[in-house]
């Protein structure tokens, strides 16, 4: 017994010294770069040891809020680089070096089968396979459906104009997945009641929660904490209108050589020999990122115009300037004849990004502001901050000013200063479809209502659940307006 109180020790040194000797380069250029404030050696992950899910995000601003170009950290066996100016961001994003998505994040979203969490091969082949169902043509194919759901919206807001302030995200959010569900599932359930939306927003911030602990990787372990089976069973509404879809779509199991078309028939096309795991988690994924994404945007750029009355009015007088006819459809070339709604768009996804962080992980050494980064370093983008930076956008960068993408400065930003989709071979496959929807909401929206909010600008308090939400909520008064 003693004999074995002395080997099993010294196993166990010579072990981890033989790592160590086998990765002295990864620690050689980790231990270069500057580490973030407030760790312990350099170890970040103990900060969220015991730390509420409602106090992340105050945790991730001092972690990753300081105007400092590049840090790193270490989170468990995790090392983190944090990159903080758009010139890294291009680097990151255009690099065939960084175009893995660290497992230790994106397992957390229950999809790690899926396009979003996927790496290598697979996900090369599963982003040429769905992005044959985002094309311009499809989108011109889906514009009665998008502008038919989009007049329900009106109609169903119409019911609570005049009523005194309501939160309008379930009623943003309803209108986004009925489009989602109709034009990608042949799916035509009225969702202004549905489980699906309520099971997300009963979930999302329990599924941040886990992301944010990394020990939670670890299947086996996570599998046996409370926090998964809460996750679990809060996800089960759209885990059976997953198996409802996969029902109603079953004649479309056959092979095909049709080069594009709808995203249930593109996953279910034999040819492409997609498993039954990896049918499921891009479902999964297009239902929560397609409807969420879009809706969370629309919620905050309402409330926003909400809160920012000049902005409204501008808003008000492009469209009837416009000579808009709501008994109409909008095309989507028709989008482009109103330009301020497209900065007020894209000034709140500047303040509000939908995703507020990105991650990737480095597959060979690169270099970013004069450091080398070694092979399989976890590289964290927040967009949240440095589209909110004053050495970027100006002393009046965490106002509401859509007309700042009016002027030249912005025009002659760098080119990833502003990356609300992300970018490069990763970038988001729908993001003219997000764009499409929101401005002809906005147009048919304001064309008959008018809004108002008690909340202040800046009383706003936000959460990364893992998406940006609002903790206030997104109420307001709306009002029909006076012709």
């Amino acid at each position: 017994m003693s004999i074995v109180l002395i080997v099993f020790p010294l196993v166990i040194i010579i072990a981890f010294a033989i790592f160590r000797w086998r990765r002295r380069r990864f620690y050689e250029l980790a231990g270069k770069i500057p580490r973030v404030e407030g760790t312990f050696f350099g170890e970040l992950s103990y900060r969220f040891l015991g730390v509420k899910t409602e106090n992340i995000t105050k945790l991730l601003y001092e972690v990753m809020g300081a105007d400092t170009p590049i840090t790193s950290a270490y989170f468990l066996t995790e090392f983190m680089v944090l990159a903080n100016t758009p010139e890294m961001f291009k680097t990151i994003l255009s690099s065939p070096h960084c175009l893995k998505k660290p497992t230790i994040i994106y397992d957390g979203f229950f999809a790690k089968n899926g396009i979003l969490a996927n790496n290598g091969s697979m996900q090369e082949k599963h982003r040429k396979i769905l992005s044959n169902s985002f094309t311009p043509a499809l989108l011109n194919q889906h514009n009665s459906l998008f502008n038919e759901k989009v007049k329900k919206f009106v109609r169903k807001v119409g019911e609570k104009a005049g009523k005194g302030e309501f939160d309008i995200y379930n009623h943003v959010a309803a209108c986004s997945l009925e489009i989602l569900m109709k034009g990608n599932f042949f799916d035509n359930e009225d969702c202004y009641d549905s489980n699906v939306i309520h099971s997300f927003n009963n979930t999302t911030i329990l599924m941040a929660a886990r992301m944010m602990r990394p020990w939670m990787s670890i299947d086996f372990l996570a599998k046996l904490t409370s926090l998964s089976k809460t996750i679990k069973i809060g996800l089960q509404p759209v885990e059976n209108k997953i198996k409802e879809i996969l029902k109603i779509n079953e004649h479309l199991k056959v092979e095909s050589d049709q080069k594009q078309g709808v995203f249930i028939s593109q996953l279910l096309n034999k040819k492409y020999d997609l498993s039954d795991e990896e049918i499921r988690d891009e479902i999964f994924l297009l239902i929560f990122g397609g409807y969420e994404t879009t809706a969370l945007t629309l919620s905050v750029c309402l409330l926003m115009l909400a809160m920012h009355k000049e902005a409204q009015q501008k808003v008000i007088e492009e469209i009837e300037n416009s000579n808009f006819d709501e008994n109409f459809d909008i095309t989507n070339e028709e989008t482009q004849n109103f330009p301020y709604i497209e900065s007020v768009l894209k000034e709140t996804m500047r303040l509000f990004p939908v995703a507020p962080l990105f991650f990737r992980e480095t597959t060979a050494e690169i270099e970013l502001d004069g450091y080398t980064i070694p092979t399989g370093a976890m590289v964290a983008l927040p967009i949240y901050f440095v589209h909110r930076r004053e050495s970027i956008w100006g002393s009046d960068a965490s106002k509401f000013i859509p007309e700042r993408f009016e002027s030249e400065k912005v025009k002659n930003l760098h080119s990833h200063a502003f990356v609300p989709f992300s970018g490069g071979k990763r970038m988001c496959l729908g993001y003219k479809y997000a764009m499409y929807q929101m401005k002809i909401t906005i147009v048919n929206f304001f064309k008959k209502f008018e809004v108002e909010t008690s909340l202040k600008y800046d009383e706003i308090e936000m959460q990364m659940v893992p998406t940006l939400h609002i903790v206030n909520g997104y109420k307001m008064k709306v009002n029909e307006r006076k012709s």
